[in-house]
């Protein structure tokens, strides 16, 4: 019995060892149109989260704004305590922070992939690279599968798991075979704005900041980060995610409102600042940021009130503190479009999760052909939740294509 896989990824490879793992006769193939598999990992800047930190079914589901419903039976089939036991016995050491469980430090992202090549190796799993599927075609006996260049491939079961992104081949696939697949929109984004006030030239944390788009009734917490790119953070990305096709369909022209201060203070900071007011008098009020803000986002804060830069705390009037608070508390920003946080961005759209089998990522319309990953439309918020996904689904589909080539 053969098994292809179509996408080195995450998914796709971990497919692949699963199914490899539970079903040894099993002949495993995956194809790879890359030369370097996942060359993505070890791009430069901050890792990738390799799962979520969650351990409730039913919180972690709530998580993926697009296909909650069917991410709860993943969840439960394959939960991240699972998937962290399976790195470790694979030498892949990892640590919880905030935003998710990471690779351990030292282990770069060019390792990582490598430690998972290793294991689909000692699986018996076999990785063509840099050849790309042209063409797919039903036979007696499952699947026949053209490649651009290189060998043609027969095949019992195939297994999708090339990504999400517009136009992609098992997106042409899936539809080859009845498939619908719902359209490419980006999510999560960083929102760009040319409101003076997101323009620090550097990038600023506000881990507390939360973020509100009113148009659409949406708010998240989480943190609101400022970056040459655009306005970003945990809160934004959350809110991208949730209300990505409505986002789409403004096509990104909306306010975005963002508290600076939601972790520390209830409403407006009207009386915490009338309390530093009386404290710090003779301050100058540019160079002693409130409520610990970092101090460059409180510049932006006080020169966007147009106060002399010698203005001190005493001299501030009622209307002028409440103002300020104003601007730490409801800072509204006209977003006029988005660009790619290239570090954490996942496609949102692809095969409706309700046209495959929960229990094996088999589609209902073609016996024998599944799917894992980014495949599907489904999307989770920031946090690990994507990675999951990608194992979640990865671990169904490889175990139930062992299961069917045993029976």
């Amino acid at each position: 019995m053969k098994l292809l896989v179509a996408g080195c990824g995450p998914a796709g490879l971990f497919a692949a060892i699963c199914a490899a793992r539970a079903a040894p006769g099993l002949e495993v193939t995956v194809l790879e149109r890359d030369q370097i598999p996942m060359r993505w990992m070890g791009a430069a800047g901050k890792p990738r989260a390799l799962t979520c930190a969650g351990l409730d079914p039913n919180l972690l589901a709530r998580a993926y704004p697009h296909g909650s419903e069917f991410m709860h039976g993943a969840v439960q089939a394959w939960p991240p305590a699972q998937m962290l036991d399976w790195l470790r016995d694979e030498g892949i050491e990892t640590r919880a922070e905030a935003g998710g469980v990471f690779p351990a430090p030292g282990l770069a992202g060019q390792r990582l992939g490598q430690k998972l090549l290793e294991a689909a190796a000692r699986a018996g799993v076999r990785v063509q690279t840099g050849i790309a599927v042209a063409e797919v075609a039903a036979s007696t006996n499952g699947f026949n599968v053209w490649m651009k260049s290189g060998p043609s491939f027969e095949a019992d079961r195939l297994l999708l798991a090339t990504g999400g992104r517009a136009g992609q081949t098992g997106w042409n696939i899936a539809k080859y075979f009845g498939h619908s697949v719902h359209p490419f929109v980006p999510s999560p984004v960083l929102l760009q704005t040319r409101d003076a006030r997101a323009q620090t030239g550097v990038e600023i944390d506000v881990p507390g900041a939360s973020a509100t788009l009113p148009q659409l009734g949406a708010e998240a917490t989480g943190g609101v980060s400022l970056l040459p790119s655009g306005i970003g953070g945990n809160a934004v990305l959350e809110i991208a995610a949730r209300r990505a096709h409505e986002l789409a369909s403004l096509d990104y022209k909306c306010i975005l409102e963002v508290n600076w201060v939601a972790d520390a203070v209830t409403g407006q900071p009207t009386r915490t600042l009338r309390q530093m007011q009386q404290a710090r008098a003779r301050k100058i009020v540019a160079e002693d940021p409130a409520m610990d803000l970092p101090p460059k986002l409180w510049l932006k804060l006080v020169q966007a009130m147009k106060l002399p830069e010698d203005t001190r705390w005493g001299s501030l009037t009622p209307a002028r503190l409440q103002s300020l608070a104003g601007q730490m508390a409801a800072s509204r920003f006209k977003i006029e479009s988005r660009a790619m946080n290239k570090a954490g961005w996942v496609a949102s759209g692809g095969v409706p999760p309700e046209e495959l089998d929960p229990s094996s990522m088999e589609s209902r319309l073609h016996k024998g052909l599944h799917m894992a990953g980014e495949m599907l439309d489904v999307d989770g918020i920031p946090g690990g939740y994507n990675m999951h996904a990608a194992w979640a689904t990865a671990w169904i589909a490889g175990t139930a294509t062992a299961a069917a080539c045993r029976e």
